[in-house]
């Protein structure tokens, strides 16, 4: 279940969108560079894949998560593949022209199937990948990015993570997402929490 809103964190002011409706909020104190979160075409998401990848690679790179830096190439992969398919939608976040955080997500029923969800209704959104360069953490932009990537969504939505992701659980849950199955060998080479966030 959501918080109420007034128990909701107030947005990060050096934080801004350039996805309606989403109200930008005001420019960011003269010591503190703003962050600039942004929907991006098909074209622009290909181009900025090998940033993406530099930025998945310190995202994940640290505990809970520990993945080598290969990793940089497999969300390249992901994300160039992920790019043909219905539904998609890539944001990132910059600060002065330099990518800090990304997300995407597409159409399909792979991870509802995974969680054993019966397959009716409308497709749902599945959030593939959601990361921030750890040193821009505890500004907001993972949330920014989570409500950028989801506006005006209409479906339910689902996404995996990693269950001792405690920043990351605590930023969904409070997004009204609930976690449905944890899901182990054979079906992922790593444990992951799959979570869902009805309409």
């Amino acid at each position: 279940m959501r918080r109420p809103l007034a128990a909701r964190r107030q947005p990060d002011p050096t934080v801004t969108s350039t996805v309606p409706p989403l109200i930008a909020p005001p420019p960011a104190p003269p010591d503190q560079p703003a962050v600039e979160v942004r929907l991006l075409s098909v074209a622009a998401a290909r181009a900025r894949a090998d940033h993406i990848g530099r930025v998945a690679t310190a995202a994940f790179a640290g505990r809970p998560w520990c993945e080598p830096p290969a990793v940089s190439q497999q969300v390249v992969d992901r994300l160039l593949l992920d790019s043909d398919s219905r539904g998609f939608r890539c944001v990132t976040a910059e600060v002065d022209g330099v990518l800090v955080g990304f997300a995407w997500r597409r159409s399909g029923w792979s991870l509802a199937t995974l969680a054993g969800a019966p397959v009716r209704g409308l497709t749902p959104v599945e959030v593939c990948e959601l990361a921030v360069d750890p040193r821009w953490r505890g500004r907001r932009i993972g949330a920014a990015l989570h409500d950028t990537l989801l506006a005006g969504t209409s479906t339910s939505a689902w996404l995996a993570t990693h269950p001792a992701a405690q920043p990351a659980l605590a930023l969904y849950r409070s997004r009204g997402w609930q976690a449905v199955r944890l899901l182990t060998r054979p079906w992922v080479t790593m444990t992951r929490l799959v979570m869902q966030r009805r309409p």
